[in-house]
């Protein structure tokens, strides 16, 4: 098992038997679809009879503001509407305010140096395309910032509750449902297993969340019950993530 997973549940431990034995902290536990950079965490009460655990969840969700392929799409779209006429109308009202803008990157210490750069290379794509508004200059400033955008990250916290009913081992399920016009049911399951098989009673236990909403009324016309049904999975021993931020959104 890795380092960092270690100290992860380590604090999980000391967190679980420091108050009673019906809390549990659980998390976080990463998504196993490299795709979606995403992880839960979730703090469960345990009922007296041991019957019933509701769990307070937090999903943090980082998502690119735009994949390269919608920055690409967005830039064709954009060149399509562009006229060279208005390119030029364009410079001529705005090259003041753009010049004042390049005066206060440079003078102020403020600003991130990534920001300071990417605001620079912006700001010198603007010129070439005033000085000379051809089909490259003005798809050359457009690309570059809507790159921004790929290369800038959102970050989202999601809070819910689920409560789960205990099944057999050391298994969880709950189903929620069906709500809204659309009937969707949202079922759950928490499953535990101990670190050390040899000592099964250790309260120290590697946790996974699978989740998954079904649509139980699709006659709803338009685009409203086209939810994702695909189950997701988030465990202890999910792979790291690979998404690269030079800028954030909160």
């Amino acid at each position: 098992m890795k380092i960092e997973a270690l100290l992860i549940f380590a604090t999980v431990l000391i967190l679980a038997t420091d108050a009673s034995a019906e809390r549990i902290i659980i998390g976080p536990l990463r998504n196993n679809n490299p795709a979606d950079v995403s992880s839960v965490s979730a703090e469960c009460e345990i009922s007296p009879d041991g019957r019933q655990m509701t769990c307070s969840f937090v999903q943090i969700r980082v998502d690119l503001v735009k994949t390269p392929e919608a920055a690409a799409a967005e830039l064709e779209k954009q060149l399509r509407e562009v006229d060279p006429r208005d390119v030029g109308k364009m410079c001529k009202d705005q090259r003041k305010d753009m010049a004042d803008l390049a005066a206060k990157v440079t003078s102020t210490r403020d600003i991130l140096p990534r920001l300071t750069a990417f605001l620079s290379g912006w700001l010198q794509r603007f010129d070439a395309m005033c000085d000379k508004p051809t089909p490259e200059t003005i798809r050359e400033f457009i690309w570059y910032g809507l790159q921004k955008y790929t290369r800038t990250c959102r970050i989202w916290a999601n809070p819910w509750k689920e409560t789960f009913i205990k099944q057999l081992g050391d298994k969880w399920v709950s189903n929620h449902g069906p709500d809204g016009i659309c009937g969707v049911v949202v079922i759950s399951t928490l499953e535990s297993k101990p670190i050390d098989p040899k000592n099964p009673s250790f309260p120290l236990r590697l946790w996974t969340y699978e989740t998954q909403k079904v649509v139980t009324d699709k006659s709803v016309p338009g685009p409203f019950c086209q939810l994702d049904e695909t189950k997701a999975r988030y465990s202890w021993d999910a792979r790291d993530f690979d998404r690269s931020c030079d800028f954030v959104e909160l």
